[in-house]
């Protein structure tokens, strides 16, 4: 299918050359007037995909448990910065402060930004936050480095897995980069004839065989660098959950989704979601490079479960009717079982090293949470 988006990277390969999968990536997901983000809504059953805080209202319950203990195990600063980046429809930041918001000084102390490019999620932001009667009103960035200063609790779901990636593949010559061109009148794959930069590959990895493909997201490794300087340098502590590459593997881990199904990724430029699985292995050598605490990657199943996941099922089943209680367990099972997201998605934190361990990375540590 020929998408308006389609004809321009077409005609931009035809002027200039194959483009890289990077740029490919980004001008599919956030060209201005023609990209995935910035045209439509992807969430939910009638969109592309559906996140964890479109499941179950406990994911957000849960991270905002954990930003209620982390603000308390940071001395309870006022005002804080809550900062979320990519935050969807607002879900996850509307459940996570609902369920947190008994919790004294909470509320007068919270200061919530938003990292969004799109005008049509900024609404749905707006709204999801504006329906919880709290008179709490936020701020939207495009930048991560214009939010106010201050210490700050960071989340980001489903986020690093949509920055531009580049690919190298290792050929008879050594390593190349994967480059987007034209084929028989077809956008496709072809290799660069130039060799690229030293990729600094970690040690950990296995010695590359021919056409094994190996993925490096500058864009992540600037965030995980501007988030590591900002907590150490302001205090605080940032939660990154994400689609994870197996470490030590090499692979092709991009895709495009459309209606919760993968599909071709050049077949709707613009019109369909494209991610990569994020190397959080690189993300931890990143962050450690500041003088900064990192705990994880753990599984998401085994973060929410030591969050005590089942504890807030088991309350909610209490009122719930015959359907909902359907409702309740499937969404719980989705969330945790390691046949669904629970292995899949991956949890890191970034902490200032003033901090304990924080809530999620040690069993039964729920017990320990107190939010009095």
């Amino acid at each position: 299918m020929s998408t308006r988006l389609f004809e321009i990277v077409f005609d931009q390969i035809l002027n200039k050359g194959p483009m890289t999968v990077a740029n490919y990536i980004e001008t599919c997901l956030i060209d201005p007037q023609l990209g995935y983000y910035n045209s439509k809504d992807p969430l939910g059953i009638t969109g592309d995909f559906i996140t964890a805080p479109e499941i179950s209202q406990m994911f957000g319950e849960l991270l905002g448990a954990w930003m209620g203990n982390t603000w308390c195990s940071m001395g309870r600063p006022a005002p804080i910065q809550i900062i979320e980046l990519g935050p969807g429809r607002g879900t996850l930041m509307a459940d996570a402060v609902r369920g947190i918001a008994p919790l004294k000084g909470f509320l007068s102390a919270i200061r919530i930004n938003f990292l969004e490019v799109s005008p049509v999620l900024r609404r749905k932001q707006a709204r999801a936050i504006s329906e919880l009667n709290f008179g709490l009103k936020p701020l939207w960035w495009n930048n991560l480095s214009d939010i106010p200063s201050g210490p700050a609790i960071i989340i980001a779901n489903e986020f690093l897995d949509a920055l531009p990636t580049h690919q190298f593949i290792m050929t008879d010559l050594g390593w190349r980069e994967r480059l987007i061109g034209i084929k028989k009148g077809q956008l496709a794959f072809v290799i660069s004839n130039n060799p690229p930069r030293p990729l600094n590959i970690p040690k950990v990895m296995p010695r590359a065989q021919l056409n094994d493909i190996y993925e490096v997201c500058p864009a992540a490794i600037k965030i995980i660098a501007m988030l590591a300087s900002r907590i150490k340098k302001e205090g605080g502590a940032a939660l990154l959950i994400d689609y994870a590459r197996p470490q030590g593997c090499y692979g092709d881990t991009l895709q495009a989704v459309r209606k919760n199904k993968k599909v071709g990724i050049f077949e709707n430029p613009g019109e369909d979601d494209l991610t990569t699985m994020v190397d959080f292995l690189t993300c931890v050598r990143t962050a450690e490079k500041y003088g900064i605490l990192t705990y994880g990657p753990v599984s998401q199943g085994s973060f929410l479960n030591n969050l005590g996941i089942s504890l807030r099922a088991a309350t909610l089943l209490k009122n719930a009717t015959p359907q909902q209680a359907i409702n309740i367990t499937a969404s719980k099972n989705r969330l945790v079982s390691n046949k669904k997201m629970g292995q899949l998605f991956q949890v890191l934190a970034i902490l200032n090293s003033y901090l304990p361990t924080p809530a999620g990375f040690e069993k039964n540590l729920i017990n320990n949470i107190d939010l009095t």
